[in-house]
Protein backbone atom coordinates (compact mmCIF):
# COMPACT_ATOMS: atom_id res chain seq x y z
CA UNK A 1 0.00 0.00 0.00
CA UNK A 2 0.97 3.35 -0.99
CA UNK A 3 2.06 5.69 2.11
CA UNK A 4 -0.08 8.87 2.15
CA UNK A 5 1.51 12.23 1.20
CA UNK A 6 1.07 14.83 3.70
CA UNK A 7 -0.74 14.87 7.54
CA UNK A 8 -2.27 11.85 8.37
CA UNK A 9 -6.02 11.70 9.33
CA UNK A 10 -5.76 8.57 11.82
CA UNK A 11 -2.32 9.51 13.21
CA UNK A 12 -3.69 13.27 14.24
CA UNK A 13 -6.73 12.12 16.11
CA UNK A 14 -4.61 9.58 17.62
CA UNK A 15 -2.06 12.04 18.58
CA UNK A 16 -5.07 14.46 20.16
CA UNK A 17 -6.60 11.57 21.97
CA UNK A 18 -3.66 10.57 23.56
CA UNK A 19 -3.08 14.69 24.21
CA UNK A 20 -6.63 14.50 25.46
CA UNK A 21 -5.93 11.91 27.93
CA UNK A 22 -2.82 13.04 29.42
CA UNK A 23 -4.48 16.26 30.04
CA UNK A 24 -7.17 14.43 31.80
CA UNK A 25 -4.60 11.73 33.89
CA UNK A 26 -2.70 15.43 34.40
CA UNK A 27 -5.92 17.22 35.83
CA UNK A 28 -6.61 13.88 37.76
CA UNK A 29 -3.17 13.88 39.39
CA UNK A 30 -3.37 17.86 40.23
CA UNK A 31 -6.99 17.38 41.57
CA UNK A 32 -5.48 14.79 43.94
CA UNK A 33 -2.35 16.70 45.11
CA UNK A 34 -4.67 19.84 45.92
CA UNK A 35 -6.30 17.00 47.87
CA UNK A 36 -3.26 15.67 49.79
CA UNK A 37 -1.77 19.27 49.80
CA UNK A 38 -4.73 20.51 51.61
CA UNK A 39 -4.74 17.84 54.53
CA UNK A 40 -0.92 18.63 54.95
CA UNK A 41 -1.14 17.98 58.33
CA UNK A 42 -2.14 14.30 58.14
CA UNK A 43 0.51 13.50 55.76
CA UNK A 44 2.93 15.80 58.25
CA UNK A 45 1.84 12.93 60.82
CA UNK A 46 2.36 10.27 58.77
CA UNK A 47 5.79 11.11 57.68
CA UNK A 48 7.05 11.86 61.19
CA UNK A 49 5.57 8.78 61.87
CA UNK A 50 7.12 6.66 59.40
CA UNK A 51 10.69 8.18 60.49
CA UNK A 52 10.36 6.59 64.03
CA UNK A 53 9.03 3.79 62.65
CA UNK A 54 12.39 3.45 60.27
CA UNK A 55 14.79 4.28 62.96
CA UNK A 56 12.64 1.46 65.02
CA UNK A 57 13.66 -0.84 62.59
CA UNK A 58 17.16 0.01 62.32
CA UNK A 59 17.52 0.16 66.59
CA UNK A 60 15.67 -3.54 66.48
CA UNK A 61 18.24 -5.00 63.39
CA UNK A 62 21.09 -3.47 64.86
CA UNK A 63 23.06 -5.38 67.51
CA UNK A 64 25.14 -2.82 69.47
CA UNK A 65 22.82 0.38 70.02
CA UNK A 66 25.96 1.97 69.38
CA UNK A 67 26.02 1.40 66.14
CA UNK A 68 22.92 2.78 65.68
CA UNK A 69 23.69 6.22 64.37
CA UNK A 70 26.62 5.06 62.05
CA UNK A 71 23.14 2.91 60.35
CA UNK A 72 20.96 5.68 60.62
CA UNK A 73 23.50 7.78 59.18
CA UNK A 74 23.75 5.36 56.21
CA UNK A 75 20.16 4.58 55.84
CA UNK A 76 18.59 7.91 56.31
CA UNK A 77 21.18 10.63 55.33
CA UNK A 78 18.86 14.02 56.08
CA UNK A 79 19.37 13.43 59.83
CA UNK A 80 23.44 14.15 58.97
CA UNK A 81 22.80 16.96 56.35
CA UNK A 82 20.19 18.83 58.34
CA UNK A 83 20.75 18.20 61.75
CA UNK A 84 18.63 21.52 62.96
CA UNK A 85 15.58 20.02 61.09
CA UNK A 86 15.04 16.41 60.96
CA UNK A 87 16.49 14.56 64.83
CA UNK A 88 16.04 11.36 66.30
CA UNK A 89 16.58 9.68 69.48
CA UNK A 90 16.69 6.51 70.82
CA UNK A 91 15.80 6.28 75.56
CA UNK A 92 14.56 3.60 77.64
CA UNK A 93 11.66 3.79 80.05
CA UNK A 94 14.00 4.93 82.33
CA UNK A 95 14.73 8.43 80.60
CA UNK A 96 17.85 7.51 79.63
CA UNK A 97 18.84 7.99 76.17
CA UNK A 98 20.64 5.44 75.00
CA UNK A 99 21.61 7.52 71.26
CA UNK A 100 20.20 10.61 69.70
CA UNK A 101 21.38 13.25 66.48
CA UNK A 102 22.40 16.48 67.04
CA UNK A 103 18.70 17.55 66.73
CA UNK A 104 18.50 20.61 69.22
CA UNK A 105 16.32 19.00 71.44
CA UNK A 106 15.95 21.18 74.46
CA UNK A 107 13.99 23.49 72.12
CA UNK A 108 10.81 20.86 71.77
CA UNK A 109 8.94 18.87 74.38
CA UNK A 110 7.84 15.89 74.05
CA UNK A 111 6.27 13.55 75.88
CA UNK A 112 8.11 11.80 79.17
CA UNK A 113 9.06 8.13 78.32
CA UNK A 114 6.18 6.94 80.86
CA UNK A 115 3.03 8.77 79.09
CA UNK A 116 4.04 7.61 75.57
CA UNK A 117 1.66 4.77 73.55
CA UNK A 118 3.31 2.30 71.36
CA UNK A 119 2.90 5.04 68.72
CA UNK A 120 2.16 8.65 68.51
CA UNK A 121 2.54 11.74 66.82
CA UNK A 122 2.36 15.59 68.37
CA UNK A 123 2.84 18.85 67.07
CA UNK A 124 4.91 21.36 69.58
CA UNK A 125 4.05 25.17 70.51
CA UNK A 126 6.82 25.70 68.15
CA UNK A 127 5.24 24.28 64.99
CA UNK A 128 7.77 21.08 65.29
CA UNK A 129 6.25 17.64 64.87
CA UNK A 130 7.33 14.82 67.09
CA UNK A 131 6.43 11.36 66.87
CA UNK A 132 7.41 8.26 69.12
CA UNK A 133 7.74 4.50 68.26
CA UNK A 134 8.26 1.88 71.22
CA UNK A 135 9.76 -1.69 71.10
CA UNK A 136 11.07 -4.42 73.49
CA UNK A 137 14.65 -5.28 73.71
CA UNK A 138 16.30 -7.06 76.57
CA UNK A 139 13.35 -7.75 78.51
CA UNK A 140 12.87 -3.26 79.10
CA UNK A 141 10.88 -1.05 76.71
CA UNK A 142 12.79 1.19 74.48
CA UNK A 143 11.26 4.07 72.96
CA UNK A 144 12.00 5.67 69.60
CA UNK A 145 11.77 9.78 68.79
CA UNK A 146 11.83 11.32 65.90
CA UNK A 147 11.56 15.38 65.43
CA UNK A 148 10.59 17.76 62.02
CA UNK A 149 11.19 21.24 62.14
CA UNK A 150 10.80 22.99 58.41
CA UNK A 151 11.44 20.08 55.96
CA UNK A 152 14.86 21.65 53.85
CA UNK A 153 15.24 17.40 52.38
CA UNK A 154 11.44 17.73 50.63
CA UNK A 155 10.16 15.16 52.72
CA UNK A 156 6.84 16.11 52.87
CA UNK A 157 7.04 16.06 48.92
CA UNK A 158 8.38 12.98 48.98
CA UNK A 159 5.62 11.68 50.29
CA UNK A 160 3.13 13.49 48.43
CA UNK A 161 4.47 12.34 44.81
CA UNK A 162 4.98 9.05 45.99
CA UNK A 163 0.98 8.82 47.22
CA UNK A 164 -0.05 10.18 43.71
CA UNK A 165 2.27 7.67 42.41
CA UNK A 166 1.01 4.58 44.32
CA UNK A 167 -2.53 5.49 44.13
CA UNK A 168 -3.34 7.52 40.90
CA UNK A 169 -0.38 6.64 38.26
CA UNK A 170 -0.13 3.22 38.78
CA UNK A 171 -4.11 2.40 38.75
CA UNK A 172 -4.68 5.40 35.72
CA UNK A 173 -1.19 3.85 33.86
CA UNK A 174 -3.20 1.14 32.60
CA UNK A 175 -6.68 2.30 32.14
CA UNK A 176 -4.97 4.86 29.99
CA UNK A 177 -3.23 2.59 27.91
CA UNK A 178 -5.93 0.58 27.49
CA UNK A 179 -8.53 3.45 26.61
CA UNK A 180 -5.57 4.61 24.11
CA UNK A 181 -5.81 1.23 22.46
CA UNK A 182 -9.49 1.14 22.60
CA UNK A 183 -10.02 4.03 20.89
CA UNK A 184 -7.33 3.82 18.25
CA UNK A 185 -8.45 0.64 17.42
CA UNK A 186 -11.77 2.12 16.68
CA UNK A 187 -10.44 5.18 14.66
CA UNK A 188 -9.01 2.93 12.41
CA UNK A 189 -12.09 0.93 12.02
CA UNK A 190 -13.90 4.04 11.59
CA UNK A 191 -11.49 5.52 8.49
CA UNK A 192 -11.76 2.34 7.24
CA UNK A 193 -13.93 3.33 4.49
CA UNK A 194 -12.20 6.35 3.48
CA UNK A 195 -8.76 3.84 3.04
CA UNK A 196 -11.62 1.85 0.63
CA UNK A 197 -12.52 5.19 -1.19
CA UNK A 198 -9.29 5.48 -1.54
CA UNK A 199 -7.99 2.56 -2.41
CA UNK A 200 -11.34 2.72 -5.42
CA UNK A 201 -9.85 6.56 -6.32
CA UNK A 202 -6.26 5.06 -7.16
CA UNK A 203 -7.62 3.20 -10.08
CA UNK A 204 -8.41 6.71 -11.81
CA UNK A 205 -4.97 7.51 -12.29
CA UNK A 206 -4.49 5.45 -15.37
CA UNK A 207 -7.94 6.57 -16.67
CA UNK A 208 -8.60 3.18 -17.94
CA UNK A 209 -10.97 2.31 -15.45
CA UNK A 210 -13.58 5.48 -14.70
CA UNK A 211 -15.72 3.69 -12.75
CA UNK A 212 -17.84 6.04 -9.84
CA UNK A 213 -17.12 5.59 -6.39
CA UNK A 214 -18.98 3.26 -3.84
CA UNK A 215 -20.41 5.90 -1.32
CA UNK A 216 -22.69 2.94 0.34
CA UNK A 217 -19.86 2.58 3.20
CA UNK A 218 -18.79 6.32 2.99
CA UNK A 219 -19.63 8.14 6.47
CA UNK A 220 -22.30 11.22 5.95
CA UNK A 221 -19.55 13.74 6.24
CA UNK A 222 -18.00 12.96 3.09
CA UNK A 223 -20.79 11.54 1.02
CA UNK A 224 -21.21 15.19 -0.82
CA UNK A 225 -17.19 14.78 -1.41
CA UNK A 226 -17.51 11.63 -2.85
CA UNK A 227 -20.84 12.80 -4.71
CA UNK A 228 -18.43 15.92 -6.20
CA UNK A 229 -15.58 13.43 -6.86
CA UNK A 230 -18.29 11.30 -9.00
CA UNK A 231 -19.45 13.64 -10.81
CA UNK A 232 -15.97 14.98 -12.03
CA UNK A 233 -15.05 11.08 -12.40
CA UNK A 234 -18.10 11.43 -15.01
CA UNK A 235 -16.93 14.11 -16.51
CA UNK A 236 -13.76 13.37 -16.96
CA UNK A 237 -15.10 9.89 -18.94
CA UNK A 238 -17.26 11.84 -20.52
CA UNK A 239 -14.26 14.17 -21.77
CA UNK A 240 -12.34 10.78 -22.56
CA UNK A 241 -15.10 9.05 -24.64
CA UNK A 242 -15.58 13.05 -26.15
CA UNK A 243 -11.74 12.97 -27.12
CA UNK A 244 -11.74 9.19 -28.72
CA UNK A 245 -15.14 10.42 -30.27
CA UNK A 246 -13.52 13.25 -31.60
CA UNK A 247 -10.26 11.17 -32.77
CA UNK A 248 -12.11 8.77 -34.75
CA UNK A 249 -14.63 11.30 -36.54
CA UNK A 250 -11.49 13.87 -37.06
CA UNK A 251 -10.12 10.49 -39.25
CA UNK A 252 -13.11 9.72 -40.58
CA UNK A 253 -14.21 13.30 -42.09
CA UNK A 254 -10.43 13.97 -43.31
CA UNK A 255 -10.04 9.99 -44.81
CA UNK A 256 -12.40 10.54 -47.52
CA UNK A 257 -11.85 14.17 -48.87
CA UNK A 258 -7.74 13.48 -48.44
CA UNK A 259 -8.57 10.34 -50.76
CA UNK A 260 -10.60 11.72 -53.26
CA UNK A 261 -8.25 14.45 -54.24
CA UNK A 262 -5.59 11.85 -53.76
CA UNK A 263 -7.32 9.39 -56.53
CA UNK A 264 -8.05 12.44 -58.62
CA UNK A 265 -4.56 14.01 -58.90
CA UNK A 266 -2.82 10.14 -59.44
CA UNK A 267 -5.82 9.57 -62.31
CA UNK A 268 -6.05 13.05 -63.93
CA UNK A 269 -3.15 15.35 -62.02
CA UNK A 270 -2.87 16.82 -65.85
CA UNK A 271 -5.81 17.34 -67.03
CA UNK A 272 -7.89 18.28 -63.64
CA UNK A 273 -8.87 22.04 -63.02
CA UNK A 274 -6.80 24.21 -60.91
CA UNK A 275 -10.14 25.75 -59.66
CA UNK A 276 -11.39 21.87 -58.83
CA UNK A 277 -8.38 21.14 -56.49
CA UNK A 278 -8.07 24.78 -54.77
CA UNK A 279 -11.57 24.05 -54.11
CA UNK A 280 -11.34 20.30 -52.35
CA UNK A 281 -7.79 22.76 -50.78
CA UNK A 282 -10.45 24.93 -49.74
CA UNK A 283 -12.81 22.16 -48.51
CA UNK A 284 -10.35 20.32 -46.81
CA UNK A 285 -8.45 23.62 -45.05
CA UNK A 286 -12.67 24.62 -43.82
CA UNK A 287 -12.95 20.90 -42.47
CA UNK A 288 -9.33 21.58 -40.77
CA UNK A 289 -10.39 24.56 -39.31
CA UNK A 290 -13.92 22.78 -37.93
CA UNK A 291 -12.01 20.17 -36.23
CA UNK A 292 -9.48 22.76 -34.37
CA UNK A 293 -12.56 24.96 -33.64
CA UNK A 294 -13.98 21.59 -32.08
CA UNK A 295 -11.47 20.91 -30.20
CA UNK A 296 -11.51 24.40 -28.83
CA UNK A 297 -15.02 23.95 -28.06
CA UNK A 298 -14.47 20.92 -25.34
CA UNK A 299 -11.85 23.17 -23.15
CA UNK A 300 -14.07 26.76 -23.25
CA UNK A 301 -14.94 27.45 -19.76
CA UNK A 302 -17.27 30.42 -19.19
CA UNK A 303 -16.28 33.29 -17.07
CA UNK A 304 -19.53 33.50 -14.33
CA UNK A 305 -19.15 37.53 -13.93
CA UNK A 306 -19.38 38.39 -17.75
CA UNK A 307 -22.04 39.77 -19.18
CA UNK A 308 -22.62 40.30 -22.97
CA UNK A 309 -25.27 41.28 -25.06
CA UNK A 310 -26.91 39.40 -27.76
CA UNK A 311 -27.71 41.80 -30.11
CA UNK A 312 -24.06 42.99 -30.82
CA UNK A 313 -23.47 39.25 -30.90
CA UNK A 314 -25.53 39.08 -33.81
CA UNK A 315 -24.96 42.51 -35.68
CA UNK A 316 -21.24 41.09 -35.94
CA UNK A 317 -21.83 37.70 -36.72
CA UNK A 318 -23.89 39.09 -39.99
CA UNK A 319 -21.70 42.15 -40.69
CA UNK A 320 -18.92 39.43 -41.24
CA UNK A 321 -21.48 37.18 -43.51
CA UNK A 322 -23.14 40.23 -45.36
CA UNK A 323 -20.88 39.42 -48.51
CA UNK A 324 -21.31 35.80 -48.48
CA UNK A 325 -24.99 35.56 -48.33
CA UNK A 326 -25.18 38.70 -51.02
CA UNK A 327 -22.80 36.38 -53.02
CA UNK A 328 -25.36 33.65 -52.44
CA UNK A 329 -28.29 35.73 -53.37
CA UNK A 330 -29.80 35.44 -49.81
CA UNK A 331 -31.09 38.69 -47.48
CA UNK A 332 -29.54 38.09 -44.01
CA UNK A 333 -31.32 40.50 -41.38
CA UNK A 334 -31.21 40.81 -37.69
CA UNK A 335 -34.10 40.96 -35.40
CA UNK A 336 -34.16 41.85 -31.34
CA UNK A 337 -37.40 40.61 -29.86
CA UNK A 338 -38.91 42.32 -26.79
CA UNK A 339 -37.71 41.05 -23.59
CA UNK A 340 -34.03 40.36 -24.72
CA UNK A 341 -31.09 40.98 -21.91
CA UNK A 342 -27.87 40.94 -21.22
CA UNK A 343 -26.66 36.92 -20.19
CA UNK A 344 -23.79 35.55 -19.12
CA UNK A 345 -21.70 34.25 -22.11
CA UNK A 346 -18.31 34.43 -23.97
CA UNK A 347 -18.82 36.25 -27.03
CA UNK A 348 -16.79 34.76 -29.49
CA UNK A 349 -17.45 31.60 -28.51
CA UNK A 350 -21.30 32.24 -29.41
CA UNK A 351 -20.39 34.55 -32.07
CA UNK A 352 -18.52 31.29 -33.67
CA UNK A 353 -21.57 29.28 -33.17
CA UNK A 354 -23.46 31.93 -34.67
CA UNK A 355 -21.23 32.13 -37.62
CA UNK A 356 -21.57 27.81 -38.01
CA UNK A 357 -25.75 28.29 -38.19
CA UNK A 358 -25.61 31.11 -40.51
CA UNK A 359 -23.10 29.55 -42.54
CA UNK A 360 -25.00 26.46 -43.27
CA UNK A 361 -28.28 28.57 -43.63
CA UNK A 362 -26.20 30.53 -46.34
CA UNK A 363 -25.14 27.34 -48.35
CA UNK A 364 -28.40 25.64 -48.45
CA UNK A 365 -31.02 28.23 -48.86
CA UNK A 366 -32.08 28.97 -52.39
CA UNK A 367 -30.90 32.01 -54.45
CA UNK A 368 -33.65 34.85 -53.22
CA UNK A 369 -33.80 33.29 -49.97
CA UNK A 370 -34.06 35.24 -46.62
CA UNK A 371 -32.19 34.28 -43.39
CA UNK A 372 -32.99 36.24 -39.90
CA UNK A 373 -31.22 35.92 -37.05
CA UNK A 374 -33.31 36.65 -34.00
CA UNK A 375 -32.48 37.90 -30.34
CA UNK A 376 -35.11 36.46 -27.94
CA UNK A 377 -36.05 37.27 -24.71
CA UNK A 378 -38.04 34.16 -23.47
CA UNK A 379 -35.77 32.32 -22.71
CA UNK A 380 -32.89 33.91 -23.69
CA UNK A 381 -31.04 32.84 -26.99
CA UNK A 382 -30.37 33.54 -30.32
CA UNK A 383 -32.43 31.97 -33.49
CA UNK A 384 -31.40 31.41 -37.12
CA UNK A 385 -33.99 30.81 -39.40
CA UNK A 386 -34.05 30.40 -43.14
CA UNK A 387 -36.04 29.64 -46.46
CA UNK A 388 -33.56 26.52 -47.23
CA UNK A 389 -34.86 22.36 -47.39
CA UNK A 390 -34.41 21.62 -43.90
CA UNK A 391 -33.30 18.14 -42.40
CA UNK A 392 -34.58 15.13 -42.79
CA UNK A 393 -34.23 14.01 -39.03
CA UNK A 394 -34.06 16.14 -36.89
CA UNK A 395 -32.78 15.40 -33.22
CA UNK A 396 -33.33 18.20 -30.69
CA UNK A 397 -30.46 17.41 -28.18
CA UNK A 398 -27.71 18.61 -27.25
CA UNK A 399 -25.43 15.85 -26.67
CA UNK A 400 -22.34 16.89 -28.87
CA UNK A 401 -22.06 13.63 -30.78
CA UNK A 402 -25.93 13.85 -31.75
CA UNK A 403 -25.33 15.87 -34.97
CA UNK A 404 -22.17 14.13 -36.05
CA UNK A 405 -23.92 12.33 -39.16
CA UNK A 406 -27.21 14.35 -40.09
CA UNK A 407 -27.35 14.69 -43.36
CA UNK A 408 -29.30 17.76 -45.08
CA UNK A 409 -31.73 16.60 -47.49
CA UNK A 410 -29.56 17.58 -50.61
CA UNK A 411 -26.58 15.21 -48.48
CA UNK A 412 -24.63 18.17 -47.91
CA UNK A 413 -22.93 16.85 -44.39
CA UNK A 414 -23.81 19.34 -41.15
CA UNK A 415 -22.77 17.34 -38.51
CA UNK A 416 -19.67 18.27 -36.97
CA UNK A 417 -20.37 22.22 -37.41
CA UNK A 418 -23.87 21.29 -35.20
CA UNK A 419 -21.61 19.25 -32.90
CA UNK A 420 -19.35 22.20 -32.55
CA UNK A 421 -22.42 24.63 -31.56
CA UNK A 422 -23.56 21.88 -29.41
CA UNK A 423 -20.67 21.67 -27.51
CA UNK A 424 -20.13 25.55 -27.29
CA UNK A 425 -23.69 25.78 -25.68
CA UNK A 426 -23.25 22.96 -23.38
CA UNK A 427 -20.60 24.89 -22.26
CA UNK A 428 -22.51 27.66 -21.33
CA UNK A 429 -25.07 25.59 -19.08
CA UNK A 430 -27.39 26.06 -22.53
CA UNK A 431 -28.67 23.89 -25.00
CA UNK A 432 -29.55 23.87 -28.92
CA UNK A 433 -32.84 22.86 -30.43
CA UNK A 434 -33.64 22.04 -34.31
CA UNK A 435 -36.38 22.16 -35.66
CA UNK A 436 -37.74 22.11 -39.65
CA UNK A 437 -40.45 25.23 -40.52
CA UNK A 438 -43.76 25.32 -42.66
CA UNK A 439 -43.90 25.09 -45.83
CA UNK A 440 -39.80 24.89 -45.53
CA UNK A 441 -36.91 25.96 -43.71
CA UNK A 442 -35.28 25.22 -40.80
CA UNK A 443 -35.36 26.86 -37.20
CA UNK A 444 -32.25 26.77 -34.50
CA UNK A 445 -32.13 27.65 -31.56
CA UNK A 446 -29.64 28.23 -28.95
CA UNK A 447 -30.75 28.51 -25.25
CA UNK A 448 -28.99 30.22 -22.79
CA UNK A 449 -29.32 30.63 -19.15
CA UNK A 450 -30.77 34.30 -18.00
CA UNK A 451 -28.24 35.65 -15.55
CA UNK A 452 -28.76 36.22 -12.32
CA UNK A 453 -28.75 40.04 -11.31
Amino acid sequence: MLRPEGWSLARRLRIRLLLATLAVALMTLLAVGAHYGSDHSDLRQRKVLEMAETIRSIAIQTDDPARVPEAVAAAQPEYANHPTAYGWRIERDAGRILAQSGFPWAEVDPLLPGDRPTEWTERTAEGAWLAGAAFDRDGERWHVVTAVRGDPAGLFWHLVLNELALHVILPILPLILLVFWITSSAIGQTLRPLEDLSQQARRIRALHDLRPLSVEAAPAEVKELVATLNAAIAALAQARDGERSFLLDASHALRTPLAAVKARLELSAETIPKSSIEADIAALIRLSSQLLALANSERLVVDPGRRIDLEEVAIDVACKLEPLAHAAGARLDVVRLAGAELVNGDPDALAHALSNLVDNAIRHSPSGGRITIRVCGDPMGLEVLDDGPGMEVVQETSRPDAFARAPFVNGAGAGLGLSIVSRIMAAHGGDMTIRNREPGGLSVRLNLPRSPL
